[in-house]
């Protein structure tokens, strides 16, 4: 984020402020607007209530020295001054409450916002790629708030202007030196607030890392996985001097700049309360000079006095307020310039389902080595595939190619004869995938599974041959309400389920997509028991049918069930047969599978 050192045009201006109303517009409401346009015709009010009160204050005079002007007026005068004080204070409560509701419209089109560009953006930037994920966060915290409420900040400029105005000239006919005094006494103010806005704005981005580092500390040691640990080897005190470190340094920044303004603000608040002092003796020795002035010019000034420096100290302190509300707006639109991935309606016809990658290389962003290092490789339509290799060899690397999630820095990676980046809804339409680290959702059981392919309707045969199929009757019949159960740590009940069993939900989900032609298993017996692990390698066949299966899998009991297996290293296939030939070959494989033998014998 370079922020103000990056100078803006006044076309570039005018353009971000053109978007920044049409999104502010989208989240006011016809209440909100109505009141808006309400406000111009209201910001007469104060020197009307004003006026009002000069005559009731002489008229009080009046009755109280002379038997001449009736109670009945005075009583009627109070009652117009008090009515239009009401009135003041009605339409600000208005205002605050239309804001009130305007603000609930313009969170949630915020975060709308927030998670189309992370659903759209190439996957790259979801791993935080060019900063990615502290730009985005910036926007949902500031920018966004900042960009949605512009049209309102310009709005509440134009009213106060409007009001500096009339007020101005009000007092300017009484004693134009009154209005001297107070708006001098008001630009320390407006300089002081402008300072605070440009600091304010560098600074929260420059130690956004650091507050975000104190939430995960926290949210690291608070979490349930996270308490077994913390509890069982009381390391607690550790924890929490790792996160005072980390607190106490972010909060002493924060405490610093907001110790500078509190003390600036305050002495612009006491000179700004002094001149009051400066004005009392200006209108009373006006008033000496000239009786026939009445006392009750001197409530008029007075009250006027007060309204004219609130409204130049907000008309000042908006204006630069919205100067920096710019560079805001900049960086909330800048998150629309993240490349997309590109799915274009008229993508090329795939033929068939087979996958080839021809000399593939890929590094992931800020690596200094490749994850994938000239793989080439073909899997024929309906093959099943064991991936295998120690970690960090580029298993899940290839699937992530796969998925379209990146794209191979060189050579090409395609699916039924066309680049996956070229076909990418295609190619995902032909996949079912169950990743290594796969969703919980927070809804029910039914909803875990059929989020896969919401276009379709299975019927209650379909649906118990699929839960049959992925090994999770006993679970389903364990819930009160079945599949309608709600699952999660969020749930109403707090009906969580284990980590074997989400991972039997994540097979179900990807045995749900009937359509697919290519099912893609990363690591799918990770969190299983030794039982459940069994009944997926009896089901896998069946499981499977005829459609083209990867497995990646650090645990071989399984590859004897495919037709072959691709022993990864180094980003680089070293070996490439069926279970028997290479444990006949003695390589790499068998090394592998003989370390684990105990297990399956």
């Amino acid at each position: 984020m370079k922020g103000r050192e990056q100078k803006l045009t006044l076309r570039q201006m005018g353009a971000i402020l053109c978007r920044a109303f049409s999104v502010s517009l989208r989240t006011k409401s016809a209440v909100t607007i109505a009141i808006n346009l309400l406000g111009f015709g209201l910001a007469f009010l104060p020197v009307l209530a004003a006026r009002k009160l000069q005559v009731f204050t002489d008229a009080l005079q009046g009755y109280l020295t002379s038997d001449m002007l009736p109670l009945s007026t005075v009583i009627f005068l109070f009652l117009q001054v008090v009515t239009l004080f009401l009135a003041q204070e009605l339409y600000a409560f208005l205002s605050q409450y239309a804001l009130g509701a305007d603000a609930i419209r313009t969170q949630r089109y915020i975060k709308r916002k927030i998670v189309q560009c992370q659903c759209r953006v190439q996957y790259r930037y979801i791993e935080n790629d060019d900063g990615f994920q502290q730009k985005i966060s910036f926007a949902e915290s500031y920018a966004g708030e900042r960009t949605a409420q512009s049209m309102q900040s310009l709005i509440n400029i134009l009213q106060n202007l409007v009001m500096f105005c009339v007020v101005t000239l009000e007092l300017g006919r009484v004693n134009p030196w009154v209005v001297v005094a107070v708006l001098a006494t008001s630009f320390p103010a407006a300089i002081l607030a402008y300072q605070e806005s440009d600091d304010t704005y560098h600074t929260r981005f420059k130690w956004m890392l650091e507050g975000e580092s104190v939430i995960k500390q926290f949210i690291a040691m608070t979490r349930p996985e996270a308490m077994k640990d913390i509890r069982h080897s009381r390391s607690y005190p550790y924890f929490k001097r790792r996160w005072r470190k980390t607190a106490d340094g972010y909060i002493a920044k924060k405490d610093k700049l907001a110790r500078r303004y509190l003390l600036f603000n305050s002495a612009a608040d006491i000179l700004r309360n002094i001149v009051f002092i400066f004005v009392l003796l200006l209108v009373c020795g006006q008033v000496y000079r000239e009786p026939s002035l009445g006392v009750g010019v001197v409530m008029l000034v007075l009250s006027l006095s007060q309204r004219l420096q609130k409204t130049a100290t907000a008309l000042f302190a908006g204006a630069s307020a919205f100067g920096s509300d710019i560079y805001y707006m900049k960086d909330f639109f800048d998150i629309d310039h993240f490349a997309r991935e590109e799915t274009d309606a008229a993508e090329p016809a795939l033929t068939g389902a087979d996958i080839c990658a021809e000399n593939v290389t890929f590094t992931y962003p800020n690596s200094a080595s490749p994850a994938l290092n000239e793989l080439t490789l073909h899997i024929k339509d309906g093959e099943k595939i064991a991936i295998v290799g120690e970690n960090g060899s580029g298993k899940t690397t290839f699937v992530n190619l796969l998925c379209g999630l990146y794209q191979p820095l060189q050579g090409k990676m395609s699916v039924g004869g066309q680049p996956v980046e070229k076909a990418l809804r295609s190619v995902r339409e032909l996949l079912s995938v169950v990743f290594q680290d796969f969703c919980h959702y927070e809804a029910t059981l039914r909803e875990n599974i059929t989020v896969s392919d919401k276009a379709r309707t299975p019927t209650a045969e379909e649906m118990k041959a699929l839960l049959h199929d992925a090994n999770i009757e006993d679970l389903v019949a364990q819930q009160p309400h079945g599949l309608d159960e709600e699952i999660g740590l969020f749930s109403q009940t707090g009906n969580n389920l284990s980590g074997g069993q989400w991972q039997r939900v994540a097979i179900a989900r990807a045995l749900y997509r009937n359509k697919a032609r290519i099912l893609v298993l990363d690591e799918p017996t990770a969190a299983l028991d030794p039982m459940a692990e069994a009944d997926l390698y009896a089901n896998f066949t069946k499981m499977a049918g005829n459609k083209t299966v990867i497995l990646i899998s650090h645990r071989l009991g399984i590859t004897k069930l495919v037709d072959r297996i691709l022993v990864f290293h180094n980003g680089r296939i070293i070996e490439d047969g069926s279970h028997e030939e290479l444990m006949a070959k003695g390589g790499h494989y068998r090394q592998l599978y003989t370390s684990q033998a105990r297990w399956y014998q």
